[in-house]
């Protein structure tokens, strides 16, 4: 029980059995503080990750990418449930689309274990290739280099992006806390 719960990040594990520390949160969270949730600089390059379950708890998270420093800084989140097939797209993906259009999200990479019918769906494609966006599905099950235990590809590897100081959350704006409490 407690490896699924790290694995997925359904529920809060103890801080010894955590991938990710308070002391990585705290890092992110300083280099980020001078920034509000929603920001993004001309120079940045925008990366949507989306976890689109339609029953359970589904997450999109927006990276903005400094390709000259290589921080990733979360500038807007959008955590939810039960969403169903249409919460999913509009949700988790069109809002973001339409939100930063005049920036444009760069990518779209989609976890798509359970969701495969996504990328068959013709309108959405079509919405995203208007939306200027690149539609990347992402496989997390199975072994080796797609499994999430998976040190060098899986979500451990991400811990470099802390300790190294590449990823920020940004929190300067009032109620940008709040919205980051589930990664927090």
């Amino acid at each position: 029980p407690n490896r699924w719960r790290l694995v997925y990040q359904q529920e809060d594990v103890e801080e010894d059995e955590a991938i990710f520390t308070r002391r990585h949160m705290d890092a992110a969270l300083e280099l980020g503080e001078h920034r509000k949730l929603g920001q993004v600089f001309d120079h940045e390059r925008l990366v949507l990750g989306v976890d689109p379950a339609t029953t359970g708890r589904a997450a999109a998270i927006l990276l903005a990418v400094d390709p000259t420093t290589r921080v990733r800084t979360v500038v807007d989140i959008f955590v939810g449930s039960g969403l169903g097939a249409t919460g999913v797209r509009s949700d988790l993906m069109y809002r973001f689309w339409e939100r930063y259009r005049e920036h444009r999200v760069d990518m779209t990479v989609i976890e798509t274990n359970f969701v495969k019918t996504l990328m068959g769906d013709e309108a959405f494609m079509q919405r995203a290739e208007a939306a200027g966006t690149v539609i990347k599905d992402h496989h997390t099950s199975g072994k080796g280099r797609t499994g999430k235990w998976d040190e060098e590809y899986g979500i451990a590897a991400m811990e470099g992006l802390f300790t190294q100081g590449l990823l920020a959350f940004a929190n300067a704006g009032s109620g940008d806390l709040q919205r980051l409490n589930p990664l927090i």
